[in-house]
């Protein structure tokens, strides 16, 4: 409950534009300006947020700003306000590619997203100046742009779970699909257009497990262009947010608000019912410049980029359920080979452990109710590299399969007992 959750709020002293968290590498990346100065100024910085540490700057090129990362954890793709241009950054070896254009030398990022299943496309939004001169998107492969390209106002952008589906938004209230043709002579068109879904402009999209949410508090079906209810967030000025379907959690990051509510907070919904669930209050004396995103990190972790110059780590129990996560003993996202190899290589079939908790395998000698809740939460395919990412999606076995076949390579004998209820 709120009442007995603890929060720790850490501080990193560097500025970021932008940030985004990797559950492959488990590190926080976040764009940094030329105003930090030499060396590190115009630069990636990389951060662990389980020690709360900097690993590293690597350079990036002029005014890095917009971020957006591959959802195989490959490629980070940065985008240079100074020259107006795109540059891919390889995560596993952490070198910067080569920049490419948008358009033209005068157009600017305003929005960016990767395409799900395909590192090497990229799509954009683009700017070339000034508040309502949207000149539409492109889709770049490889760095080149398919000739195909949307004009209208076209500003923010979420793709589906589909590569060949892509949702925006424009300047005012309505709400896009846009089919996406990744063929050489393709690109990417508005298929569907429907005004009046949003009551008013919103300053990003998320598509998170079928649904579209809103910094605003919307929530929209993206197949049928339809409201599908709103969160009632109590603000005056709404500055970030962040979908979670993996907890049931749309969380605001907000500023200000009636009835004396402290000045930054912010506010967990529960996605089902709408409703508010908890608040995080962030102390004046630790925030009180202000902040530009909010996003979600390990199991329980928010960070937020303030605008004062620094990255706040936030730990609550109020972020996320860790009975719901505790199979992901590696913490790479996925329930996979690897999680199941930490549990048998704790395995102690005498041991009576307490209801299936995997939260510190290290120490806690794992039996039958373990394993039952680790396959419960099987996820797979895992990472690149892992076993089973090797097999086709037809070929993955099922996790009784798995369990016997590594019960059988680890020579494991159990003794299969039903589960207590």
């Amino acid at each position: 409950s709120a009442a007995n959750a603890e929060t720790i709020i850490r501080s990193i002293d560097v500025p970021v534009r932008d940030i985004v968290y990797d559950p492959f590498s488990r590190k926080i990346y976040g764009s940094v300006p030329s105003s930090f100065g030499f060396p590190n100024g115009n630069s990636i910085v990389t951060i662990d947020p389980f020690t709360a540490s900097i690993d590293g700057f690597t350079f990036a090129g002029s005014e890095p700003a917009k971020l957006a990362l591959a959802d195989d954890g490959s490629r980070l793709y940065v985008a240079l306000n100074g020259n107006n241009t795109v540059r891919p950054f390889d995560l596993t070896t952490r070198t910067m590619g080569t920049p490419f254009q948008i358009g033209g030398a005068s157009l600017r990022v305003e929005d960016m997203v990767v395409a799900p299943g395909h590192p090497n496309v990229v799509a954009v939004s683009r700017n070339p100046g000034g508040p309502s001169s949207n000149v539409g998107a492109a889709i770049f492969v490889d760095g080149n742009q398919l000739p195909v390209v949307t004009g209208g106002l076209i500003n923010r952008l979420a793709f589906s779970n589909s590569a060949e589906v892509l949702y925006a938004h424009d300047q005012g209230t309505s709400f896009l699909t846009l089919s996406v043709d990744l063929a050489p002579d393709g690109g990417v068109t508005v298929v569907r257009g429907t005004g009046g879904v949003f009551r008013f402009w919103q300053s990003a999209i998320v598509f998170d497990d079928g649904r579209i949410y809103t910094p605003r508090g919307n929530v929209v079906d993206p197949v049928n262009h339809v409201p599908l209810g709103k969160f009632s967030i109590d603000i005056i000025v709404q500055l970030s947010f962040v979908s979670d379907s993996a907890n049931n959690r749309t969380s605001f990051f907000l500023k200000g608000g009636p009835n004396g509510r402290p000045v930054y907070r912010v506010e967990i919904f529960d996605q089902p019912s709408f409703l508010l669930r908890d608040t995080i209050t962030i102390p004046n004396e630790t925030l009180s410049a202000g902040g530009h995103d909010l996003i979600r990190w390990g199991d329980q972790g928010f960070a937020i980029a303030t605008d004062d110059g620094r990255v706040l780590l936030i730990t609550s129990d109020l972020i996320g359920d860790v009975t719901g996560l505790a199979s992901d003993l590696t913490g790479n996202g996925f329930i996979d080979f690897e999680d199941l190899t930490v549990l048998l290589a704790n395995w102690n079939q005498d041991v009576a452990a307490a209801g299936g908790n995997l939260v510190d395998p290290a120490t806690t000698p794992v039996n039958f109710e373990d394993l039952t809740v680790l396959l419960a939460d099987w996820t797979g395919p895992g990472p690149a590299g892992s076993p089973e990412a090797a097999l086709s999606a037809e070929a993955v076995p099922e996790p009784s399969t798995l369990l016997l076949a590594l019960i059988a390579a680890f020579g494991l004998s159990i003794r299969l007992r039903r589960r207590g209820r």
